[in-house]
């Protein structure tokens, strides 16, 4: 699924950009990190990982097709770039593909 990462707010800045377009594999969820893949930003890099730590609250927004979360030190918003209903989105949850 296409993504874009933003952070919204931190206290403890790692990320070399503020906002990352790529993809993931799993939607934000509580107790878990968030991790996608993008295009590297450096030259003949084959690509970029970004990874949160571990996520303790997050929100969906229909709507906005956006997730906003909080993990120990900032706030992320994910907005889905893919055009997919609700019911995709919420097909890449990892407890959904566990059962």
């Amino acid at each position: 699924m296409r993504v874009k990462l933003t952070q919204k707010e931190t206290n403890y800045d790692r990320m070399r950009t503020k906002e990352v377009v790529g993809k993931t594999t799993h939607i934000p969820e509580v107790g878990e990190i968030f991790l996608m893949f993008s295009e590297s930003l450096t030259p003949g890099g084959l690509f970029r990982t970004v990874n949160t730590s571990k996520i303790e609250t997050c929100g969906w927004f229909p709507q906005e097709r956006k997730f906003v979360f909080r993990t120990q030190n900032s706030v992320y918003e994910v907005e889905v770039l893919d055009d997919l209903t609700h019911e995709q989105v919420m097909e890449y949850s990892r407890w959904k593909k566990a059962n």
